[in-house]
């Protein structure tokens, strides 16, 4: 986002922002929520879905990303698991996010996988949404 503000203005990258956003909104079903935390950092909250689900759903919004030329990190964990404290889900996922954005952006980092699993631009024949 940085360097969207810095080339092409901060009106710019508010525009962008707000594309993410409804990309996002319109990605996800209509119970799941959606939130800006600070910057360009956007929380999304998942329920009633499998560590497979999460999956096909960090895959195909890294790949609408990469379709609207942006690179996206994203970080998550799953819930319940050995603990059923909300802080550690939160702290958990941000930590994950860390992960992903040190090993080169373009990539989602979920708590407990061994590997990253990292987003491919869509092919020519698939659509974007």
């Amino acid at each position: 986002m940085q360097r969207v503000n810095l080339a092409r203005g901060h009106k710019a990258g508010d525009e962008l922002l707000q594309q993410v956003g409804v990309m996002l909104r319109s990605t996800l079903r209509s119970h799941d929520i959606v939130a800006r935390l600070t910057g360009d950092a956007f929380a999304v909250l998942v329920t009633d879905t499998t560590h497979e689900q999460v999956l096909a759903i960090a895959r195909r919004v890294g790949t609408l990303g990469l379709g609207m030329g942006i690179s996206l990190s994203a970080g998550g964990s799953l819930w319940p698991r050995d603990n059923h404290e909300m802080s550690v889900l939160f702290s958990e996922a941000e930590a994950a996010l860390i992960d992903a954005k040190r090993g080169g952006r373009g990539r989602a980092v979920i708590a407990g996988d061994e590997a990253p699993m990292l987003f491919e631009p869509p092919s020519d024949d698939e659509p974007l949404d």
